[in-house]
């Protein structure tokens, strides 16, 4: 971690999937067994490209890769169908760092937000799954944005349900496609890659590219400490 300080910022938005849970191993998993019953074996290259992605995206994938006769609507059905009997049965974890995270967010005073490409129903379950429910009370879905990441607009409701100028929100994010929105909304984005993917070119265009939640929360408690959280101007 080479920086040292934030700039000045006033708030923190998160991404839910594989930034904020663990969620991205379960849906691996829903997205390979449902494949398999459906006569379509997923190899995890492949799977990996859905990663922050909307559905209708992976959909895109998957006619692209097996053509325009892939079952997408079956394979929409069995995924959700294997995805509830996985975290049914196991739950969903937090990301290591996550709790400390966000209790250094409290004691400081300041406020987040969580924007997700996930429909809702579907980010208040990860979210229950993740014993996370009375957590981010403010939750930007799919539901509430007419296009997904890359575009800004999660990013950018975001920040008007935290009131807060978009410039003054670092976004944290797992992601290329989360990481790209956040950029495209113009706020300093701070990607938290999952552990073994291999570098990505966006990471020369963000804030900071960095190992854990735990890393992000000492750049925040250092930034904080001299005095640089929610003294930029408004605009």
């Amino acid at each position: 971690m080479t920086l040292e300080f934030l700039p000045p910022f006033g708030a923190v938005i998160f991404d839910l999937d594989g930034l904020a849970i663990d969620s991205e191993t379960t849906y691996r998993v829903a997205w390979q067994a449902a494949g398999k019953a459906l006569g379509y074996p997923l190899n995890d290259s492949l799977v990996r490209r859905f990663t922050g992605k909307s559905y209708d995206l992976i959909e895109e994938i998957l006619e692209s890769r097996f053509g325009t006769e892939f079952p997408t609507t079956n394979f929409r059905h069995e995924s959700a169908r294997f995805w509830h009997e996985k975290v049914e049965q196991s739950g969903i974890p937090r990301q290591p760092g996550l709790d400390e995270l966000l209790e250094t967010l409290k004691v400081r005073s300041i406020p987040y937000a969580l924007a997700t490409n996930s429909q809702a129903v579907y980010a208040d379950k990860c979210l229950d799954y993740a014993g996370l429910s009375d957590e981010f009370p403010i939750r930007i879905t799919r539901n509430q944005a007419i296009t997904p990441k890359p575009a800004p607009d999660l990013f950018f409701i975001a920040a008007e349900s935290l009131a807060v100028p978009p410039k003054q929100c670092i976004v944290l994010e797992d992601s290329e496609t989360g990481a790209q929105a956040g950029l495209n909304a113009g706020m300093p984005v701070i990607l938290v890659p999952e552990a073994g993917e291999s570098p990505s070119p966006i990471g020369e265009k963000v804030l900071a590219v960095l190992d854990s939640l735990d890393q992000v929360r000492i750049l925040i408690e250092n930034t904080c400490a001299n005095h640089r959280v929610g003294s930029a101007e408004s605009g």
